[in-house]
Parts: C-alpha cells; structure tokens; sequence
C-alpha cells in the first residue's frame, strides 16, 4: 500500500513537471524564428504533451470538489495546472509542422481512449481534431484496428460524446462499414451509448 501511494506521489510530480514544460516549451516555439531550433522544440513539446487521457485532464480539465459546499464558498471544480492555457497549448499541437500524421494521429487516438466529454479544454481537443479524421480515416483505422474491441469503441465513445450528440451518422464514416466491420460496430455501439447517456439532456 505505502509502495502504491509512492509511485502514485512520483507520477504527480511528473505530471506537474510535464505541465510547466509545457508553458516553457510553448512561448518558446511562438517566439522561435530558426526552422531548425524550432523543429527541436516541437519535438520536445510533443515529447511532453500528454500521452492519454488521463494526463490531459490533470493538465489542462477540472474535476469535481469533493468538498464542495455552496454555504462556505468554496468551488465546485478543481481546476488543473494549465487550464488556463489549454486553447493555446491545443493550437500548438495541432500545428506541430514537424510531427507527421502518423505520430499526430496515433496520439490523438491514444488520449481520446477511455475518455468522457467536459466543457472547456477536452471539448476544445475533441472538436480539434474532427477534420484530421475526416481527411485521414484510413490512417486513424489502421491504428485503430490494433486494439482491442473495448478501447477501439471507447474512442468513438469519446468520439461522439457531448450534449445534444449527432443524430445520424456523418457520411464519411458510413463506408467503415465494409471495409473494417468491427471497428463500424464498435462505433455503432458507442453511438447508442452516447445517445443513451444524454437523452434526458
């Protein structure tokens, strides 16, 4: 129990230390005028960014306060370190001239996975993302097919997930149908499941 409670207080301190690179990291390749330094800092901006979707929300979401009560005026959210600088650090990483598709895709699915709607910075990186998937499924269901059955619907899960979900299905996802099947029925469950969630929304 005590080794369990260590290794969760390291992974912390990682994640606070990973966060204030990221506002280093991120001034710097605004400002960063030399192509070749500038594609040094990208790396290392990627190389921070976080890796799913529970390292996102500890820097850029909010949770709920436990503790809350309206009486005392205390908050009803915990907000995370770089919450305020989610939209602009969200912008450098879908601007990363130096990180190919493949690199880009692979980790935008790895946060989606296993990942719920919020307001502010996970809507900002959900909504971000909708016309490289447009313009690169192929690539997002390579990937996604090495997964398990799961994981591949907690993506679309986090995929559709928000108030007032999508009634039908956009177009372009429809021809997933014949050409990955299981992947389609995952999405088609995740779908339901969304619908499900938010109907009396």
């Amino acid at each position: 129990m005590l080794f369990g409670g260590f290794i969760e207080i390291v992974s912390q301190l990682q994640d606070v230390h990973n966060c204030s690179k990221l506002v280093e990291l991120s001034d710097e390749i605004n400002n960063e005028q030399d192509p070749e330094k500038l594609k040094l800092l990208e790396e290392e901006f990627f190389s921070f960014f976080p890796k799913n979707f529970k390292e996102f929300v500890s820097c850029y979401g909010y949770t709920e306060n436990r503790s809350y009560d309206y009486t005392n005026l205390s908050e009803p959210f915990l907000f995370s370190p770089l919450y305020e600088y989610s939209k602009a650090h969200i912008d450098v990483f879908y601007n990363l001239n130096s990180i190919n598709n493949k690199r880009l895709i692979h980790r935008i699915v790895d946060i989606s996975m296993n990942g719920h709607w919020q307001g502010d910075a996970v809507n900002i990186f959900k909504h971000g993302y909708r016309t490289i998937l447009k313009n690169n499924l192929e690539e997002f269901l390579i990937y996604l097919a090495s997964f398990e059955y799961s994981e591949i619907e907690s993506f679309w899960y986090f995929y559709f997930d928000g108030p007032c979900p999508e009634d039908d299905m956009p177009d372009f996802l429809k021809p997933i149908k014949s050409s990955y099947p299981d992947i389609y029925e995952a999405m088609l469950s995740a779908a339901s499941k969304v619908k499900l969630e938010w109907k009396d929304f």
